[in-house]
């Protein structure tokens, strides 16, 4: 590993404030989600003008634009496995240090310190690679496709949750999220470099990277029911309502948790919906 990689690695401080990193600012996640969302309205918009269909005839007949898109899922596929990589290493070596029960409840008096280290560096990686993913979106709409909700939803929220899982504090929601999302993405976008290829993929193929996507939810929504019995320690009626008993920000939890389960009903509605049909 280059030694420039593994100083900034080893440095990592996602809250530095003498050069703040990119995106580590609220604005600049909801600017880019704004402008995203924007591009899919007009996108859907125009799905039917002329010159809309003049560029998805193009796109099915140009080698150019089968080599882009190509040569983009080959990078998250590359990218996706450095990540899980990074965080299996880096993630295990700070278990290790820490013990996993430190990760899974940070100590309240770590507050404020813990988006630090390899393990997060990697993590921030796998932030900034969601703001390039946007690039699907457009590969669509080059093609002529009509941008499902779905799509612009999962694309659009992964944002500004990723940076609040940061400000928030959420050390294992964060590990968590970005090495099993991370390997998500090498079947994800290894199945769409085949469809790029045109390649006929078989249903059950289509099926399973939805059920693994399913499963990711899932498994997020017993983490994070587990982490909220750590946290809320002596609720009572009188405020304060409870005694706070791992590090984390309120907002960061309530945001990340009804995230989490959007996601599980709305993929799970579009796996009923969507192969109910194809059967």
């Amino acid at each position: 590993m280059p030694s420039a990689l593994t100083a900034w690695l080893d440095g990592f401080d996602f809250h530095r404030a003498d050069a703040p990193l990119p995106f580590s600012r609220l604005h600049e996640p909801l600017m880019a989600a704004a402008a995203y969302l924007l591009f899919a309205i007009v996108a859907n918009a125009s799905v039917a003008a002329p010159w809309r269909r003049a560029l998805a005839t193009w796109s099915d007949a140009s080698s150019w634009f089968i080599v882009w898109s190509v040569l983009h899922n080959a990078f998250l596929v590359v990218f996706s496995l450095a990540v899980m990589g990074g965080i299996f290493v880096d993630g295990t070596a700070l278990a290790r240090e820490r013990g996993f029960y430190a990760l899974l409840c940070p100590p309240v008096a770590d507050e404020g310190g813990l988006m630090k280290g390899r393990a997060l560096a990697w993590a921030y990686l796998f932030y900034l690679i969601k703001f390039y993913e946007l690039v699907d979106t457009l590969l669509l709409a080059i093609r002529g496709k009509k941008i499902i909700p779905l799509h612009i939803y999962h694309h659009l929220v992964m944002l500004p949750t990723m940076w609040s899982c940061f400000n928030g504090e959420l050390l294992l929601c964060l590990l968590m999220a970005s090495f099993f999302n991370s390997l998500v993405h090498v079947i994800m976008y290894t199945f769409y470099g085949t469809t790029s290829l045109k390649m006929k993929v078989p249903l059950a193929l289509k099926k399973a990277v939805t059920k693994v996507q399913i499963v990711q939810f899932v498994m997020g929504a017993l983490g994070g029911s587990t982490f909220v019995v750590l946290y809320v320690r002596q609720p009572r009626l009188s405020f304060p309502y409870f005694t706070q008993g791992c590090a984390g920000e309120p907002y960061a939890i309530v945001a990340t948790t009804c995230i989490n389960l959007s996601f599980l009903v709305m993929f799970s509605s579009f796996f009923r919906t969507t192969y109910r049909k194809e059967k």
